[in-house]
């Protein structure tokens, strides 16, 4: 049997690394580090804070939020997402176009009693539907450079997003 080949990946438009001591990006950092504050865990005790920053500059944070179910606890990464879409960084973009993957820039991610957190498997899909090659922070400690970055793509290196679906649905011709 012949190997399949791997699915084909878009490329990110831009794939030079932004100046992370830039104000901006120290202030995305600050944000998730705040945003730790405002979390709701009485369960495990674990805050979590992001914050999303989109390409005009504009940053949107989160924080967890846990039920006694703990199956339906939001992650801070969707409380992020949640507040950027409500604060419509899609505005103008059709879902699956270039804008679309281009709306947001990065994502920060802190948790004070880890030493270093990423978007676990749940995040990951869902920010797969908006995320290519995006730069995640997991900051790693309470210091300005106390941090690690990855793109997006690294995480999830082929994701199924919502272009296939869309494609998929619409008739052809």
């Amino acid at each position: 049997m012949d190997a399949m080949p791997a699915p084909a990946r878009k490329e990110p438009i831009t794939s030079k690394l932004p100046d992370f001591e830039s104000a901006l990006y120290q202030m995305l950092r600050a944000a998730a580090r705040d945003a730790t504050r405002l979390a709701y865990c009485p369960y495990s005790r674990f805050p979590v804070g992001a914050a999303l920053l989109a390409t005009g500059g504009t940053i949107w944070s989160g924080a967890n939020f846990e039920t006694v179910t703990l199956s339906q606890t939001i992650h801070a990464e969707e409380v992020a997402l949640s507040a950027a879409i409500s604060g419509g960084v899609f505005t103008n973009a059709t879902p699956g176009s270039d804008a679309w993957f281009n709306a947001i820039e990065a994502l920060a991610v802190y948790a004070p009693k880890s030493s270093g957190l990423w978007p676990c498997g749940n995040c990951r899909a869902t920010l797969s539907e908006v995320f290519r090659n995006q730069v995640i922070i997991a900051i790693t400690g309470s210091g300005d450079d106390d941090f690690k970055v990855v793109r997006f793509n690294a995480l999830i290196p082929f994701p199924m997003g919502c272009a296939e679906v869309l494609s998929s649905l619409r008739p052809n011709g």
